[in-house]
């Protein structure tokens, strides 16, 4: 669509010999793009089925129950099957109830290799996700830095006022090297719209480098936190409209 669109432009712009025929024949186009999205917009309860049972069929020759990305919450991953591709999951609590540190648990367990599987050859170690977290609140640099405590054990105010001992430094040590290894990628650019968010998880999923495992890989992208995003271009009569546009965007 995008293509013909950008050849009719092409062609308004230049000698038209019948501009009648031109938009005549723009018009076919235009609408060949629109039948083309109208046959493909809904599917029969037959083709439905046969995909519900092909996944039905998947999940039961898995041993492993997790179909998505794991959370390590043994009763959230029951309920769930792990994080599943295409939902959009919102941490909803009152101020200062630890949505943050909780959902830098989600992000780090899903990510970063675990300590007690370091023992284990490459081959039976539990796959990880690539994850991209937008930080929306906290610097790129203090969001590692509480990954890195919780990551090690190690209380975050000792971090911060340089009270720690030796054995916390071996700890954060130990935890630094797992994290280096992760796919965690930090965005924390101030106020970005949803259509900014959207591009960049984009890229993030085309980034073959990072995405190196085929098409079914699966990634896990959070934002912290969602009010404050922005919404489109377009006026809100309230701040709840815009948080409800940037919810659906």
């Amino acid at each position: 669509a995008r293509h013909g669109g950008f050849d009719l432009v092409v062609e308004a712009t230049g000698d038209l010999e019948d501009p009648y025929q031109f938009i005549d024949e723009a018009e076919k186009k235009i609408m060949a793009v629109n039948e083309r999205g109208r046959r493909t917009a809904y599917q029969s309860s037959r083709e439905l089925l046969l995909t519900v049972f092909k996944g039905i069929t998947e999940r039961h020759k898995r041993k492993n129950p997790i179909t998505g990305v794991p959370t390590l919450f043994s009763d959230m991953d029951t309920m769930t099957g792990g994080l599943q591709p295409g939902d959009l999951l919102i941490l909803a609590a009152r101020p200062s109830m630890g949505k943050t540190a909780f959902a830098l648990n989600l992000a780090a367990n899903a990510c970063i290799p675990q300590a007690r599987h370091h023992s284990l050859p490459q081959e039976e170690r539990p796959v990880t996700h690539p994850t991209l977290f937008f930080s929306l609140e906290m610097s790129a640099a203090s969001l590692i830095e509480r990954i890195l405590c919780a990551e090690a054990r190690v209380d975050y105010s000792k971090l911060r006022s340089g009270m720690f001992v030796e054995e916390d430094f071996r700890k954060l040590i130990s935890a630094a090297d797992r994290i280096s290894m992760a796919k965690l990628f930090v965005d924390d650019q101030a106020s970005p719209t949803i259509l900014e968010i959207r591009a960049r998880a984009r890229r993030f999923r085309e980034d073959r480098n990072i995405f190196d495992g085929g098409p079914e890989q699966i990634g896990l992208v959070m934002v912290d936190y969602l009010q404050l995003c922005r919404g489109g271009k377009g006026r809100y009569d309230s701040r709840e409209q815009e948080i409800s546009e940037i919810s659906r965007g």
